[in-house]
Order: C-alpha cells, then structure tokens, then sequence
C-alpha cells in the first residue's frame, strides 16, 4: 500500500508519474516557506539529501522523496510565530498549531493532499497528514561529551513520552494502556515544552557545534558534529530550475554527513514507504482504509 517507487533492471531508478505530480507539490511549498521567510528576513537553507541533490543533481536525489530544509532556533522560533501567514491550502504544522504532532520540527504541508506514513497509519494519528517539506532547527550542542550524552538521553525519554501520549490504537494490553494514561495526566503542551526545552536550552548563539535534536539526538557524537560557522554566510545554489539559499560550508557540511558525497551512494528514506495522493485529502484516504479494513 505504501510502494511508489519503480526500480529499474541493474539498480537504476525510475521516478514514478504519481512522484512527479508529488514533487510539484513539493516545489510549490518550498517557495512558499521561501516566499515567507524572504518577506520577514529569516534565514532558510536546503539541508539533508535536498543539499546533496542540489549540490551533486541540481535537483532532487533520484529516490528521494521529500524536500529537507532547515534554520537556526532564533529564526525558526519567528516562523512559528508567523504561521497565520500560510493560508489554506498550506499550512505550516508543528506543535502550537496541530496538537498532538508530536515532532521538534515543523512541517509546512498541502490541504487536499495525503503522504501518509506507515507509522503514523499505524498510530492511527489525527494530525494533518498532507504532502509537505520539512523544516528542522538547529540548536547548539553542549562543550563536553558527559554533557551531550546527559542531554541526548534527556531528550529521547521526553520524545519516547510525547509518542505514548500521541497513540490512538485502541489498547490490547494493559500495561501500554496505563502507561499511556498516566502520560496524560500531563497536559500535551506542558510535556512537548519540556521535550523542546530538553534541547532549546542550548543556545545556537552560544555554541560553536549544532545539531539537529529532534532527529539526530540518538547519534549526538557525529550528527553533532556540525559547525555554527558553516551557516554563517548564505549562498545560491539550483534545485529543479529554481534558485535556492545553501550555507555557504555545505561542503563541509555535507563531507560530515556523507563522506564522499559526489559518488552516488542509494540509501532507504527516512520515512520508509510513504502513501502518497495529491488528489485526495488525507482524510478521504484514511477513512477509506479504514472502512476496507486495510493499510492500518
């Protein structure tokens, strides 16, 4: 249900006619954040395999099936603040505007539209589960390795915590039941605070590493390895025929993340196999499933 990719004979790929419908989905929401962020001086920038495939493809990765961008705490914090500017169909997802999305980043997504994740099916989650592009943040990493390890730990019980609270499958078991109610004892907004704080602490400002908590605090020791420095100029790089801001140390940014990162290397997405529908609202799918008694 998930599958909508199409391999090709001796490992090529081939991008899928629904995927190219996708991806232009995908470029009208990224020149909205652009637009917006452009209007009011924020700072965005192309991060993760959006960067590579910018650098290496000027363009999407072939099997990549998202657009990755990424900002710094302050600047961020300013674009949450703004989210009455995206008017339907976008809308501008993160935890103050769509409670219980559980996720430390935001996700600027398409009303109408539907990229559903197999765990997120699974969960049975309400929130908005139209197509979108990321918005991650940067927030500084603590000087010592006790320190970041201390942290890193920290966050990940708070993250396990906000996912318990945010399951909707019906309970099988009682202890998973409890567990989940007793999280609830707490408000939502109280405890995804706490998660936030776990790591917003750390001033981008005040540190020279960064990181990427929300996704990255499990691999602290090399995905916290990224430099305040390399962001601290801007620079224009292509993506599928429109320009797009890049900071300025992607090389090193990217050699950190990738290593050779010119070779072609195919990985999986970190989302696994995505539903994807740019005709139907997520809503119409999801309730179609769960009326056939699939794709839960």
């Amino acid at each position: 249900m998930f599958v909508d990719k199409e391999e090709m004979p001796g490992g090529g790929h081939a991008v899928t006619e629904r995927m190219l419908k996708v991806r232009r989905v995908q470029m009208e929401l990224l020149r909205k954040l652009l637009e917006v962020c452009g209007r009011h001086g924020l700072h965005v920038w192309l991060d993760g395999g959006s960067l590579l495939g910018a650098v290496r493809e000027k363009g999407y990765i072939p099997w990549d099936d998202d657009i990755d961008t990424i900002m710094l705490r302050a600047d961020y914090d300013r674009l949450v603040g703004l989210a009455n500017e995206f008017k339907k169909p976008f809308f501008l997802q993160c935890a103050r505007t769509d409670r219980l999305y559980p996720r430390g980043h935001a996700q600027l997504r398409m009303d109408g539209t539907a990229a559903i994740l197999p765990v997120d099916a699974k969960a049975r989650a309400a929130f908005h589960q139209g197509i979108f592009i990321d918005i991650f943040v940067l927030d500084g990493v603590p000087l010592t390795e006790e320190l970041r390890r201390e942290a890193a730990a920290e966050t990940l019980r708070l993250a396990k915590r906000l996912r318990v609270m945010c399951e909707y499958r019906p309970p099988r078991q009682f202890g998973p039941f409890l567990r989940r109610q007793l999280c609830r004892l707490k408000s939502f907004e109280n405890c995804f605070d706490e998660y936030e704080m776990s790591f917003k602490r750390w001033t981008a400002g005040d540190n020279a590493r960064l990181c990427n908590w929300a996704m990255n605090a499990g691999a602290m020791e090399t995905r916290g390895a990224i430099m305040r420095s390399w962001y601290g100029e801007t620079v224009t790089l292509r993506f599928e025929g429109m320009d797009v801001p890049a900071p300025a140390g992607y090389d090193a940014l990217l050699t950190t993340l990738y290593g050779d990162y010119m070779t072609p290397r195919k990985e999986p997405t970190c989302h696994g196999q995505v539903y994807f529908d740019t005709e139907h609202s997520y809503k119409e799918v999801l309730e179609r499933w769960r009326k056939g008694g699939a794709g839960i």
